[in-house]
């Protein structure tokens, strides 16, 4: 009798422990996400590269693991990784608003690539997915003025204001791009 109670503990044991391995992917990801928010980008890159390695998450948590994955590496300026990570994440199918945000995220390491005309690509196609993505626009807006293409900026950065009234970025970036078109008030003291 004792044998089997043993035995019956040792199963139990088994069971639980496969159990709980059989939680690991998801319980990674969620790690990784948790981590991305408290800024943590090395632990985030771990976390999310454990749950994708196991190989158990289904396609749309896959996808969006890979889009963690490419935040934590784009903030580790492992930019070549970060946008196979973002495009892995497209290829397999996301919801159009959180898609819109993986085209914003790649189009940022492209940017930080110098990759100029992807970015505003990425940044076109996170528009289109959701017109009403003041990020975007933001973003779009300041590679179109670091372009030297003034007029699609400033409409980027209306289009911005108009969706966010109080987008702090979209009023500096357009204040650059006045004061590089010279649009500055005249007959002020000069200090």
């Amino acid at each position: 009798m004792r044998f089997f109670a043993i035995l019956f503990t040792l199963a139990g044991s088994l069971l639980l422990s496969v159990s709980a391995f059989a939680q690991t992917p998801g319980q990674d990801a969620l790690r990784a996400f948790d981590a991305l928010r408290a800024g943590d980008w090395e632990l985030a890159n771990v976390y999310a590269t454990r749950a994708l390695e196991a190989g158990t998450l289904a396609p749309g948590d896959q996808a969006a693991v890979y889009g963690y994955r490419g935040d934590a590496r784009r903030h580790l300026d492992d930019l070549q990784d970060a946008v196979l990570d973002y495009t892995r994440a497209l290829d397999l199918g996301l919801p159009p608003a959180y898609a819109a945000r993986v085209y914003n995220n790649r189009g940022m390491a492209m940017f930080a690539a110098d990759l100029y005309g992807n970015a505003v690509e990425d940044y076109t196609a996170a528009i289109r997915l959701d017109p009403k993505f003041a990020e975007a626009y933001v973003n779009r807006g300041v590679v179109n003025m670091l372009n030297g293409r003034l007029d699609p900026a400033f409409q980027d950065f209306a289009d911005a204001l108009k969706i966010s009234p109080d987008n702090a970025r979209a009023y500096s970036n357009r204040g650059q791009a006045y004061m590089q078109l010279e649009f500055y008030e005249i007959g002020r003291a000069h200090v």
